[in-house]
């Protein structure tokens, strides 16, 4: 399919009320709205645009930079930019584990791991864990992704005493923190509290999302219990807002969420 031709159709109108960057965003965004680009098929590049309408380097990039930042589009160095699409809806109330939400959309999970460290319980942590300020924790910071594409910036907390020897191998690739903590303490999660919010990304968690910093986001912060009602950890959880959406089905019977 030729992407370019439906980017191109019709032509811009110069006289028109909205500016000429915010024509060529809509347009883009129609056709990422369509599907009529695929995941792994590069969006126009600037130099087309450019040629393809006439229009300075600089509109263009401004087009391509507000798609950024909303995150939108990606771009990957050497490769081109590409659209990004929010996830199938799926049960939030099954939404404990990322990996086997993954693997149940037919995905394959990843996680790289940027930091594991001994750390002290600080207010925040040690209220949400129950446990006493300067309580050893484990910190463990990871990109959370789906098919190679980045989904979530983790950063958990979790006691050092239920996971005493963990190791980066239990956590990064393919592990599982959750199948650690239950290997340590036999500890599995049964439900979770979470509080959402809109914010804006820092640097280093835009580049780790491979989007522009500012870009905005959802924030969650997860209270996991184990089947007692007991807390054993607790994360804060950042989601690109372009790949993030909630439903919710309101009835007399009570209220039903999705994410979308």
């Amino acid at each position: 399919m030729d992407v370019l031709a439906l980017v191109c159709a019709p032509p811009l109108d110069p006289a028109a009320q909205a500016p000429l960057y915010r024509q060529l965003k809509d347009r883009i965004l129609q056709v990422i709205a369509a599907r009529a680009v695929g995941p792994d098929q590069p969006l126009p590049s600037e130099q087309e645009l450019c040629r393809a309408f006439g229009l300075s380097r600089g509109t263009v990039r401004r087009c391509f930079d507000e798609l950024a930042r909303e995150g939108r589009v990606v771009r990957r160095r050497g490769l081109g930019t590409f659209a990004r699409w929010p996830e199938e809806a799926e049960d939030i109330s099954t939404a404990l584990n990322f990996s086997g939400q993954v693997r149940s959309a037919g995905g394959e999970p990843f996680s790289r791991l940027l930091d594991l460290s001994a750390v002290p319980a600080h207010e925040r942590q040690a209220r949400q864990l129950q446990v006493a300020e300067g309580t050893p924790l484990w910190r463990v910071v990871r990109v959370r992704m789906a098919d190679g594409e980045p989904r979530q910036y983790v950063t958990a907390w979790v006691p050092q005493d239920l996971v005493p020897g963990l190791s980066r191998g239990q956590v990064e690739g393919t592990g599982s923190l959750y199948a650690a903590i239950a290997a340590g303490s036999g500890k599995l999660p049964a439900r979770a509290l979470e509080a959402y919010e809109a914010c804006t990304l820092a640097a280093g968690e835009a580049r780790a999302l491979g989007l522009e910093p500012g870009a905005p986001a959802l924030r969650c912060v997860r209270q996991t219990l184990d089947g007692d009602g007991l807390p054993f950890e607790t994360s804060v959880i950042l989601m690109p807002a372009a790949l993030s959406r909630f439903v919710l089905d309101v009835s007399a019977e009570g209220t039903a969420y999705r994410r979308a």
